[in-house]
């Protein structure tokens, strides 16, 4: 696993990135939301990155 986080880059780079986005050749491009800071939240993006769905997660009790 690798990961790239500048804030700063340009919006062209990151359209290359997503368009990297391929899971069925084991490449995931996880976009973290702005206000992420814990280890949590990444790892919420990671798994919609991933295909899941956070409508789920609310149902946890």
């Amino acid at each position: 696993m690798r990961v790239l986080e500048d804030p700063e880059d340009p919006p062209a780079c990151v359209a290359t990135l997503t368009a990297c986005h391929d899971l069925e050749r084991g490449v995931v491009v996880c976009l973290p939301r702005p206000e992420t800071g814990s280890r949590t939240r990444r790892g919420e993006d990671l798994l919609v990155a991933l295909g899941k769905r956070p409508v789920a997660w609310s149902r946890r009790g």
